[in-house]
């Protein structure tokens, strides 16, 4: 039962952020003009680099350390190291965007009349970063609610908040929303947690341990990594694409990897904010039986979304786009085999970063979009629009076969 408890706070968290993502494109497409909608769009996008580097992007790191250690006397030497690298990269970050304020304005807007808008970004990612670190807290420490408590009011008010400056405000006022909007959940977690929070925060000035210090940003490197190489390597696929089958193929494409997007969000919720601090947490002996355990949860899981989705494949392009994508809905058999193998690859991925090797993550982030662009390359003469995702498919599929095979290299011998 407490199981299905979790699950379902992790569920509800998860869906707060895809509705907030979902009524926010609503309100801002209602409320300024199509290349304003694409300007803005482009600044959400910074918003959300930003974001995932807020507080060094050690927020995994912290729930394998805390899970691994809570109880034991070095949990408090983590807890000071976490302050410091939180204290150090949200000072440093604040000083970059003021600093190349006006350059990021010129590069988003086209003007540098928004420098001011693009600063405030230096304010919102302190509370982006604590919030990210707060959340890794809770899940090391089985507290799921205030994930969703966090979530859930960081995204009313938010949305509110961005409903209210886009009507007065307009353009000018849409982009402070976006600026705005990341932040309130952090800003929850402050109210919220106000008066416990100088009894967890500990902070020496004396000792900077500089081999905890690169532990932590080591979990920085898979996450720079794995968002480099989806993002460009779907950027490479995209134009391809576009130049042999045309842009309208494209925009099939599109449509449905931005379906598989939303579900693998809560497939990897579930990964970072359960399976890793269970995972961090036990001994070699039980590790086995407890991953297998794992696995077998979120491929069930996945396993019953597949095929509620495809079940209703043709009314949710109708419901998410228009009748003109429902085309787009024979790509979703094969996009959802491609997710199958790429639930199976990530998990072991997250027992990987569980146990601390961090290099074969790193490695799995890495090759995950070079192995789409070379797969889409050698498929797109041949299969036109599907391409993409049978080379998807066969992008997982590789991985999967990969990381079973370092599993077994790996744990075969020490759990048994």
């Amino acid at each position: 039962m407490r199981d299905l408890r979790v699950i379902g706070l992790l569920a509800g968290a998860t869906l707060v952020k895809a509705l907030a993502g979902l009524a926010t494109a609503k309100i801002i497409a209602t409320s300024v003009s199509l290349g304003q909608f694409g300007q803005l769009s482009q600044f959400m996008a910074l918003t959300a680099f930003a974001g995932m580097f807020a507080a060094g992007g050690i927020a995994p790191g912290v729930t394998r350390v805390i899970a691994a250690h809570k109880g034991s006397v070095q949990e408090r030497d983590w807890i000071g190291v976490i302050t410091q690298i939180y204290m150090v990269t949200t000072v440093v970050m604040a000083l970059a965007v003021l600093l190349f304020s006006s350059q990021l304005s010129s590069l988003v807007f086209g003007t540098d009349d928004y420098r001011w808008t693009v600063s405030l970004l230096g304010v919102t990612q302190a509370l982006v970063g604590f919030c990210g670190l707060y959340q890794a807290f809770a899940s090391a420490y089985g507290r799921y609610g205030t994930i969703l408590a966090s979530n859930a009011a960081g995204a009313i008010a938010g949305i509110v908040l961005l409903a209210v400056l886009a009507h007065y405000g307009g353009y000018e006022g849409a982009a402070i929303g976006v600026v705005l909007l990341p932040a309130m959940p952090g800003l929850a977690l402050v109210l919220l947690k106000l008066r416990s929070l100088p009894g967890k925060v500990k902070i020496d000035r004396k000792s900077f341990d500089f081999a905890k210090v690169g532990h932590m940003f080591s979990f920085s490197a898979i996450t720079l990594a794995g968002a480099a190489s989806i993002t460009l390597g779907q950027m490479a696929v995209r134009d391809l694409l576009g130049a042999v089958s045309g842009w309208e193929q494209v925009g099939y494409w599109q449509s449905t990897i931005r379906i598989s997007d939303v579900y693998m969000q809560f497939v990897s919720v579930f990964l970072l904010s359960y399976a890793m601090p269970k995972l961090a947490g036990v001994n070699d002996a039980e590790l086995r039986p407890a991953f297998a355990v794992i696995q077998r949860k979120v491929l069930l899981l996945f396993c019953l979304g597949g095929i509620f989705l495809w079940g209703i494949r043709h009314e949710l392009y109708r419901l998410l786009y228009s009748a003109e994508f429902v085309g787009a809905s024979g790509l979703l058999v094969p996009q959802l085999v491609g997710d199958a193998f790429r639930v199976v690859a990530v998990s072991i991925s997250t027992l990987f970063m569980a146990r601390g090797t961090i290099r074969v993550s790193l490695v799995y982030e890495i090759l995950q979009g070079i192995l789409l662009f070379v797969g889409t390359t050698l498929l797109v003469h041949h299969y036109g629009g599907s391409a993409p995702v049978y080379a998807y498919g066969a992008t997982y599929l590789v991985l999967m076969v990969g990381m079973v095979l370092a599993y077994r290299a790996r744990f075969r011998l020490t759990t048994k």
